[in-house]
């Protein structure tokens, strides 16, 4: 941690004088600040500070990496992230695995059930699993198409309402149970790439 204070402590100290802290009303990319440096430096004042500016790009797009994966944690090949505090309904538990740059999990098999179902505690937790409107069939919110993996705890198809939202239930060896999509569960997050936030 010195060293990045010491580092950025220099790049202030050397890029003052060459005009590098001028400041600027709007947003510019790297490699433009980098044109506005090297108009404004001289040659050797450019050539010293520019691989330090890269060096503490690179630093702050890791440090800005780990915070978005912060409480994620792999599980086969995937990152999860388990919700064990707060309870949402299903859009609200959606919505919150969005923000996070995932989406709410799918279960796409039986190996990928059991190695998520070990990370659980008893209690109910969402899926990507529904049934709306006049659908017949359960569907992948995040594919649209049949869910590909259900395990259904007995009985539990038969809700009457046209909103049913599938939850894991940990307290019953981990089957699937057909919820109201408004009743608030813990959820699971997966971690997907180009998940708009």
């Amino acid at each position: 941690m010195f060293e990045l204070a010491a580092l950025v402590l220099f790049v202030l100290i050397a890029g003052y004088p060459c005009g590098a802290l001028a400041s600027s009303s709007k947003k510019e990319s790297p490699g433009s600040q980098n044109k506005e440096l090297e108009t404004r430096c001289n040659p050797y004042c450019f050539w010293t500070i520019e691989p330090i500016m890269d060096h503490y790009q690179a630093l702050k797009d890791e440090i800005t990496a780990q915070k978005e994966l912060q409480g994620f944690e792999r599980i086969g090949s995937d990152l999860y992230y388990i919700e064990h505090v707060k309870t949402l309904n299903w859009t609200d538990a959606s919505e919150a695995c969005r923000k996070m740059s995932a989406r709410i999990t799918d279960i796409k098999d039986e190996k990928d059930y059991r190695a998520v179902l070990t990370r659980l505690g008893e209690r109910k937790y969402w899926t990507d699993i529904t049934k709306r409107g006049e659908e017949k069939e359960y569907t992948s919110a995040s594919t649209g198409r049949k869910a590909p993996f259900i395990k259904w705890f007995t009985g539990e198809t038969d809700n009457k309402s046209n909103t049913h939202c599938l939850a894991i239930n940990g307290r019953q060896d981990g089957r699937m149970w057909d919820d109201d999509c408004s009743f608030d569960h813990y959820y699971i997050c997966k971690r997907v790439k180009n998940v708009e936030k």
